[in-house]
């Protein structure tokens, strides 16, 4: 069985990078999505981060309903085009540390479109995937002052790009 998964991932992967479509469904890659989608459910959660589990926490209660089973959760590197990702494979979510510092509306917000990823899963469509569905971006606008929040990050990108350009090793 591993053994098949591995062969079925490898084409999806030529596929993928060929970016050959497919006409018609095919069973063995529909076999291997399905098996993607539903990793989350084997994972073990065992990484954590008092900040980033109170904010999921808040979002699941407030937007989800509590229908999103908890996730790994964990800081990344201080990225700045890179700011959060919901990995699929390993059921974790993890955002920049650039935003270890900011205004829980802010980190509520990532964490609120990294769970969405988890709430949709992914969609694909002859061997094309779409991480951002239509029903994804309409759920995305739902959240309080969206546009705002994405304009204060964007401040707070700009700022700490400056902060580490002029820190201590200005000379």
């Amino acid at each position: 069985v591993l053994l098949l998964l591995l062969h079925i991932a490898f084409c999806h992967l030529l596929l993928k990078l060929f970016k050959h479509k497919l006409d018609s469904p095919n069973t063995n890659i529909e076999l291997y999505l399905n098996f993607i989608k539903n990793i989350p459910l084997l994972t073990i959660k065992n990484k954590s981060d008092p900040l980033l589990e109170a904010s999921f926490e808040r979002i699941n209660n407030q937007f989800l309903s509590n229908s999103v089973e908890k996730t790994n959760l964990q800081w990344g590197q201080q990225a700045f085009r890179k700011l959060a990702h919901y990995n699929f494979h390993n059921d974790t979510i993890t955002i920049s540390a650039i935003f270890k510092d900011s205004p829980q509306l802010i980190l509520d917000y990532i964490m609120y479109h990294e769970m969405l990823h988890k709430y949709h899963r992914f969609q694909q469509n002859k061997g094309r995937f779409s991480y951002h569905s239509r029903q994804f971006r309409e759920d995305e606008a739902r959240y309080p002052a969206q546009k705002q929040i994405e304009r204060e990050i964007e401040l707070i990108i700009k700022n700490k790009k400056r902060n580490q350009r002029t820190g201590l090793w200005r000379f």
